[in-house]
């Protein structure tokens, strides 16, 4: 039987057809890498090694809600800590030393908010998740050791969707589990040799469609999945260029369903599209501002800010794509006779609504504001200004921290400071032994705002 002939003018077509067809294909493959955008600004940074308000060992997990207050995962004081968008400390719950009562901690590591402001914990130490309000009160648990439905064999990291399901990365038993919000067992995903196998799954977190993306810290990668587990793409190897990891912990997803991942042991945040594209990094390893120390979690509110659990720094850094754009040259606290005057100037002012004073009685304690009413911006593009404010509240003999928050139009508040200063002690006179007698005080009369005892022998 003769063999079949091919022209050269069909050869050529199929050939021309084959690459048509390679080319195609990777054009439809996600590139992975694209053209970087400049990544969000430093804000401001708050907490220091230790176990009081404000201070941390080891935070690990962050969230926000929705009226943008913050939530950390304190994991070695055993207990959450909560803040406002600018660091000023709120309330807290659990603590040292650890317990697995209702309400207690074992290296609380996980940490989210759901659409209602009630907070999950993922309590890994006791192999549970623990519900409470958004002020700390419990409201209910579920979980215990092993790996059956509904067990967990060290429970890293929990997501939220808008439905209120709730995900769990459960890490040594290599696999997802979904709950409502309840803890009543709904899927388990997945372990095995295939697409979409989990490795020690770190991070996990939930876009606004549901879709659920899973940071693997063995395997250097990120996962994206259906909110039923149906595996849909991958990225990222090991390494330190664009796109690679180095033991990625934490993740989160923007409103415009932009992922972020706290590249640890690079000690970066890399932002990426849903698909995997690269977009933007930003940190390197130390303890300025904008440096990281192994973080591990991460936060994203409204599109604008970004927290950061910077974990061996103990401390949270916030950044953001819309700060105050406002050049401040110094912001200085001096005491005077009966108070503190605050000064501050700015080179310029574009978008510059106003500012506000904060005062805490420690560097890391909570602030409280101390002006009634904002205080309008006077600069401009290229106006500079001089502003000043005294607080006649403060107390002899008291170290006072200040802050200065600027917010622009959008209401968006960069802080700066803090500054430090502390009125004098009175000195105080006791009047001279005069003809074998004390003087006593018996009444005070005020000239020019200043008050004067007027003395008499007490015998």
């Amino acid at each position: 039987m003769k063999g079949k002939r091919f022209s050269k003018k069909f050869l050529t077509g199929q050939i021309f057809t084959y690459f048509i067809l390679i080319f195609l294909f990777y054009c439809l493959l996600p590139l992975g890498v694209a053209s970087s955008e400049a990544p969000p600004q430093f804000v401001v940074t708050w907490g220091s090694e230790g176990s009081g308000n404000g201070q941390f060992e080891i935070p690990t997990g962050i969230a926000t809600d929705m009226g943008g207050n913050v939530y950390v995962a304190d994991t070695y004081n055993h207990r959450v800590q909560k803040f406002t968008s600018s660091g000023s400390f709120i309330t807290s719950w659990g603590d040292v030393p650890k317990g697995n009562g209702n309400g207690e901690f074992d290296t609380p590591i996980g940490i989210a908010v759901d659409g209602s402001g009630n907070i999950y914990v993922a309590d890994m130490g006791n192999f549970r998740i623990q519900k409470f309000t958004s002020s700390g009160g419990y409201i209910t648990e579920w979980g215990s050791q092993g790996s059956g439905d509904g067990q967990f064999e060290y429970p890293y990291s929990i997501a939220v969707d808008s439905s209120g399901n709730v995900y769990v990365a459960d890490t040594n038993n290599n696999r997802v589990q979904k709950f409502n919000s309840s803890g009543s067992h709904l899927r388990t995903w997945a372990l095995g040799d295939f697409a979409g196998e989990i490795i020690l799954p770190y991070g996990i977190a939930v876009d606004e469609d549901g879709y659920v993306y899973v940071a693997e810290i063995a395997t250097n990668r990120v996962q994206k999945f259906t909110s039923e587990g149906v595996f849909l793409t991958r990225w990222g190897s090991e390494g330190s260029a664009d796109g690679q990891f180095h033991e990625p912990s934490g993740i989160a997803v923007d409103g415009s369903r932009n992922v972020y991942v706290a590249d640890s042991h690079n000690n970066r945040i890399q932002k990426f599209t849903s698909e995997g594209v690269f977009l933007a990094k930003w940190g390197s390893e130390g303890s300025a501002d904008g440096q990281f120390s192994s973080p591990q979690g991460i936060a994203v509110y409204a599109n604008e800010n970004v927290y950061v659990a910077d974990s061996l720094n103990n401390r949270i850094q916030k950044f953001s794509y819309q700060p105050t754009l406002i050049t401040l040259d110094q912001f200085t606290a001096v005491p005077e006779k009966d108070r503190i005057t605050l000064t501050w100037t700015t080179l310029s002012e574009i978008d510059n609504a106003g500012f506000n004073l904060w005062r805490s009685e420690s560097e890391n304690g909570t602030f409280i504001k101390i002006n009634a009413g904002i205080i309008e911006a006077e600069g401009g593009a290229t106006l500079s200004a001089e502003y000043s404010y005294p607080d006649t509240t403060a107390r002899p003999g008291v170290s006072y921290f200040y802050q200065l928050e600027d917010i622009d139009t959008k209401g968006i508040s960069t802080f700066h400071g803090p500054v430090s200063a502390m009125l004098p002690k009175a000195t105080v006179f006791y009047p001279p032994y005069w003809f074998g007698g004390w003087y006593t005080e018996v009444l005070r009369f005020t000239v020019n705002n200043t008050s004067y005892p007027l003395w008499w022998p007490s015998r």
